[in-house]
């Protein structure tokens, strides 16, 4: 009964999770008619990366909750194991490709930013090539430590995910993997974090600005104005 639940309640998640995602994607790809803007590109991206990632995590998690018996076989959860995780590598990717590309366009056209903003602009989108690249083969040894449990058995030294079961690596190996994985997720967080403080700095410093012209020239214009009364 208490599998039945979390089941049902992970189903009504990603439920919501989906229809938000296919909202916003297929909001942004009627904008392709009207001529689609960069950033267009990289949002529709980031919400077909987050739909993928749901689906192929979230349909059978939720089949195992609810007491479906051999989800998927071994080929299907290699499929879905390595799907999950690429795709959740290029969601991470993707938000901060948007935090780093919203950056370029409030950034001033002055030095050293006018650089920063003329190579973000033009390379932006081709970079997702590289990134989808980067991460299929950074994700390359899943569908090799990953499988389908026979008869509710898995392989010493495995660790069963519900529907799957993944082996252990030799300590070494399993180490280096962890630590590049988690190296790249920890370095977008970093450019989104310094990304999103340097947009706070340069949205605060026109602010002042502004605020400085508004009021240089209500004073000009109370000079002008107490000059003609007298």
């Amino acid at each position: 009964m208490q599998d039945l639940l979390k089941g049902l309640i992970f189903l009504l998640q990603m439920k919501f999770g989906v229809i938000a995602n296919g909202i916003i994607l297929v909001d942004y790809l009627g904008n392709i008619f009207s001529g689609i803007k960069k950033i267009d590109f990289i949002v529709c991206h980031l919400t077909l990366v987050n739909l993928v990632s749901l689906l192929s995590r979230g349909i059978p998690y939720s089949m195992m909750r609810l007491g479906v018996p051999d989800v998927l076989t071994d080929v299907g959860c290699k499929a879905v194991i390595y799907t999950y995780r690429v795709t959740r590598a290029l969601s991470i990717t993707s938000t901060c490709s948007l935090s780093v590309f919203q950056l370029a366009t409030i950034a001033p056209t002055v030095s050293p930013w006018a650089i920063f903003k003329s190579l973000v602009t033009k390379y932006i989108l081709y970079s997702f090539v590289g990134f989808w690249i980067f991460h299929m083969c950074a994700n390359s040894t899943i569908p090799l430590t990953v499988g389908a449990p026979v008869n509710n058995t898995i392989p010493q030294r495995a660790v069963h995910l519900g529907f799957c079961y993944a082996i252990f690596l030799d300590y070494i190996p399993e180490i280096v993997s962890t630590m590049f994985t988690t190296g790249i997720d920890y370095l977008n967080v970093t450019i989104m974090t310094l990304c999103s403080v340097t947009m706070l700095v340069l949205l605060k410093r026109h602010s002042q600005q502004v605020r400085y012209l508004q009021s240089t020239t209500q004073s000009v214009e109370s000079d002008t104005c107490d000059g003609h009364a007298v």
